[in-house]
């Protein structure tokens, strides 16, 4: 109200103290009045509430309903389930490797065995500190910590960091006792004798599974049946003492016993190795047999190093896979063929001239047979064997004809597989009697135009050794199983291909090969030996033999001991002689040296005195298992000096080709 008692009028100013307010300056809760906003009715608010209420109460109840129908099923329907998931997680299982079979020869003497070596393998989920793992396993292993780093890095559970260590190496890896990191033994090859007889026995790989020779071919019976070993370990690895454990144990493959003898094996090499070497050949293949019971005694290749000039023994077997052409050791097929049918007899007369034309090419002999007026006016059979005649042997393999030689050779197993049960055996090759040619018979009766292994030709001659009876070749006498049962492997097969008089005049003629003829430097004092040399021109990997002041050659003497009463049976073959090249000079030493020893261990008893063509006996039993150490070769330490001069080419064996036929191999004893 006013001084006057009248209230001021609406929308003026109400005088306060004297002073007039004007509307700007109106109470703030008069300017700032609240407007009620647009939206829903608290009503509206109160039924969505109520209906998100629900649906957050249904969701609860059917996580609870889940919940408990887990519950249900982990408790009542399927615990064992879920019992055996946790239990399994808890379990780790390692393999236990089988130990592979041994390789024995026929003494009972161990060729391959195998041992346990460590293996270095880690745990990356394991290992705490990769890089200083890494640093402290580099010295002892060997090897990068980069690489070793690399590795514990991996997702993987297991991963190998090093395979067969040295036991000392293992040893201080375990000293070392880093968290992850473990060794494992695993089973390895061990040969007690170094690399004898390593082109028949062959390899394993790293996992032992056979790569090559007879640990390829009998993987599987070797091999046997891996184990496993299921055990309980904590979060870190370890084993717990009182958890479960399970061990399936493996099964060690079968035992093999060979008919090898690994004294005579080491003989064999020693003398092959010594004899390539003297004559700077590039290598050499030996063959050692019963010619009985064609068990092989002694299978050896040996290869000179191109790059130090050493010779070592050799991986590939040549013995059954070097199919090469053998030259005059052929010689006796033609021969034997015509005496089995009675055409002719060791002392048939016959006139050998020096040279014959045949077709277009004219075949020749080095030198001719040296008669006598008085007492050898007229050449033999015997004679023409007994020097190795190419002209000689040409005119009696004419009386036989084409298709009786090829069948005398198919007789004698050549152009086929002995099938003795390597795989690496290869068969040979003889054409086809529809595709000879005018040069194709002298040439297959010198022992050129076909090809023959080792193994075959000295399987030819053991059936006129044992009397006339080709003879597989056996070289695994038996196996035995984990459980020690051995089964010994049936007698080699065996079939009558000429008569035993024919086997006994082949004989005599091959006696006199090597008292009289060729084959002089394989005799053996106080034993009658018989044989025959080869010498032929090799094949070069262009097709031709080369000229007649470069070429290669393959010498070869094949025979056997006592001749009337065999022993032993040896094949040698040397590969690219160049000091001495004929088959006389460069191969039968190596029988001489071998069969020297065989025999006087053998206890073979040499001819009675006054009388040396007759035998007093011949007692064969097996040589004591430590009568030869098994040793290493014993080349010289560097390559020998190249030849100071080359074979004269007037020298060179066998047929000389006529200056209008094309070239022709040459064969010469």
């Amino acid at each position: 109200m006013t001084s006057s008692g009248r209230r001021p009028a609406p929308g003026r100013a109400r005088p306060h103290h004297g002073v007039v307010r004007s509307r700007a300056a109106a109470p703030a809760r008069q300017r700032l009045r609240r407007v009620p906003a647009a939206g829903p009715s608290r009503r509206v608010l109160r039924a969505r509430m109520s209906t998100r209420l629900a649906w957050l109460t249904c969701a609860i109840l059917v996580c609870f309903c889940i919940v408990v129908g887990k519950l249900v099923v982990l408790q009542v329907t399927g615990p064992d389930r879920y019992v055996d998931r946790a239990r399994f997680q808890r379990l780790s299982a390692e393999t236990l490797r089988a130990p592979r079979g041994a390789i024995y020869d026929r003494n009972g003497q161990p060729l391959v065995t195998s041992v346990d070596r460590q293996s270095i393998w880690a745990d990356p989920k394991l290992v705490v500190d990769p890089r200083g793992t890494a640093r402290a396993l580099a010295p002892v292993l060997g090897m990068d910590e980069v690489t070793i780093h690399s590795s514990l890095l991996t997702s993987g559970r297991f991963v190998y960091l090093q395979r067969q260590v040295p036991d000392e190496t293992a040893a201080a890896v375990q000293a070392l006792a880093l968290p992850g990191i473990g060794t494992l033994a695993e089973p390895t090859r061990n040969r007690p004798a170094g690399d004898l007889a390593e082109a028949v026995i062959g390899s394993t790989d790293i996992d032992n599974f056979g790569v090559s020779g007879l640990e390829r071919q009998l993987d599987e019976l070797l091999r046997g049946t891996d184990g496993e070993m299921v055990a309980e370990r904590g979060p870190l690895g370890q084993s717990i003492p009182s958890g479960e454990r399970r061990v399936q144990p493996a099964v060690r493959g079968s035992n093999v016993v060979l008919t090898l003898d690994r004294d005579l094996q080491a003989m064999v090499e020693i003398a092959l190795a010594n004899q390539v070497d003297a004559i700077q050949a590039a290598g050499g293949t030996a063959l050692l047999m019963n010619p009985t019971t064609g068990e092989i005694l002694a299978m050896a290749t040996v290869k000179r190093d191109a790059s130090t000039g050493l010779v070592r023994n050799d991986a590939e077997n040549f013995s059954v896979s070097g199919a090469y052409e053998p030259g005059s050791v052929m010689k006796i097929v033609p021969v034997a063929a015509l005496i089995d049918k009675g055409v002719v007899g060791p002392q048939t007369p016959q006139d050998v001239p020096s040279s014959i034309l045949v077709h277009d090419a004219v075949f020749v002999d080095d030198h001719p047979i040296i008669l006598d007026p008085v007492t050898r006016p007229r050449a033999t059979v015997l004679d023409v064997m007994a020097e190795s005649s190419n002209v000689g042997t040409i005119q009696l393999a004419q009386k036989l004809g084409d298709r009786a030689l090829a069948s005398a050779l198919a007789v004698f197993g050549f152009g086929r597989t002995t099938k003795m049960g390597l795989d690496a055996e290869v068969g040979g090759s003889v054409p086809l009697v529809e595709d000879w040619y005018g040069t194709t018979l002298p040439s297959i009766a010198i022992g050129h135009t076909i090809t023959a292994t080792p193994l075959q030709v000295l399987t030819a001659y053991n059936a006129i050794a044992n009397g006339g009876e080709w003879v597989r070749p056996k070289l695994i006498s038996s196996q035995i199983d984990a459980s020690g049962y051995q089964v010994d492997r049936p007698a080699a097969d065996r079939q009558r291909i000429m008569k035993p008089e024919t086997a006994a005049a082949m004989r005599t003629m091959l006696s006199a090969v090597v008292n009289d003829g060729t084959g002089s430097k394989a005799a053996v004092e106080g034993y009658e030996v018989a044989g025959k040399t080869g010498t032929a021109w090799k094949l070069r990997a262009n097709g031709n033999y080369g000229d007649g002041k470069d070429r290669d050659y393959m010498a070869t003497f094949v025979g056997f001991a006592p001749a009337e009463n065999p022993r032993i049976s040896m094949i040698v073959v040397i590969d690219e002689p160049r000091t001495a090249y004929y088959g006389g000079s460069a191969a039968a030493p190596v029988f001489g040296a071998v069969a020297r020893q065989v025999l006087a261990g053998f206890d073979v008893m040499p001819y009675a005195a006054g009388n040396p063509r007759s035998p007093t006996g011949n007692n064969l039993r097996a040589l004591p298992s430590a009568a030869i150490p098994a040793t290493t070769l014993r080349p010289t330490t560097t390559p020998p000096p190249p030849p100071t001069t080359a074979p004269p080419p007037s020298t060179a064996p066998g047929p000389t080709p006529t200056a209008t036929s094309s070239p022709t191999a040459t064969s010469r004893g």
